[in-house]
């Protein structure tokens, strides 16, 4: 699991699922990932390190790449859980045309609610536990058919390893605490194949800028997909 998510932007709801009594299409989709990788212990992440190398090691918990020269404690046993729920509250298209784009993997036109929520251990695992929930509107105007918009929340619950080392190596000055963010976008389809989605997020607690004492930031991204 990640440390930073990006909970909505560019995603749509999920239409494989058999529609509900009053033809809104709902699904849910569970899954679970073992890895025998290696993964940092954040139980006991280091060996014994000099003062120097502590900054390094710091900066690694914090998502760092350079462990170079740090006596790593790895684990090759670690897994996570994960769920998405979607459920449309309207639908804008026919009952004809909806099942044609359902059998066809189509989005529908209308507007849903879209969920996720993940655990995976803290010893192994920076992020332990993951929510979002968004709600997303599509194809409402004729003229704009493949167009989408949505708002969205998330929270990515820090390791209390991660939380316990990072405290104990920088005596207290550093806390590391869950990251939470909204994020709002607006998915533009310049062709029914291509788009571009511009997107804003308000992070808190953005945990690769905690060393720097950061407590929440912005961030503004631009994407662009292509359908082959």
């Amino acid at each position: 699991m990640g440390s930073t998510q990006s909970p909505i932007g560019g995603c749509t709801l999920i239409t494989s699922a058999p529609c509900s009594a009053r033809n809104r299409p709902r699904q849910f989709s569970p899954a679970f990932n073992w890895s025998n990788q290696y993964q940092i212990d954040l139980e006991n992440p280091f060996g014994a390190l000099t003062p120097g190398q502590i900054p390094q090691a710091v900066g690694v918990l914090l998502g760092s790449p350079n462990t170079r020269g740090l006596p790593i404690n790895n684990s090759t046993n670690s897994c996570f859980l994960i769920a998405n729920a979607s459920q449309y509250l309207y639908v804008a298209d026919r009952p004809h045309e909806m099942m044609k784009k359902m059998k066809a993997g189509v989005p529908l036109r209308g507007i849903g609610v879209f969920g996720r929520a993940g655990w995976a251990p803290q010893e192994t695992n920076t992020i332990t536990g993951d929510g979002s929930v968004a709600l997303f509107a599509r194809g409402l105007a004729e003229s704009r058919a493949y167009d989408s918009v949505g708002v969205g929340w998330y929270m990515n619950g820090i390791s209390p390893d991660l939380q316990n080392q990072v405290r104990k190596y920088t005596r207290g000055a550093i806390n590391v605490q869950n990251e939470q963010g909204l994020e709002v976008f607006y998915d533009y389809a310049l062709t029914p194949a291509f788009r571009i989605i511009p997107s804003y997020q308000h992070i808190w607690n953005p945990l690769s800028a905690v060393a720097a004492g950061n407590t929440d930031t912005d961030l503004w991204m631009m994407r662009g997909t292509v359908v082959f």
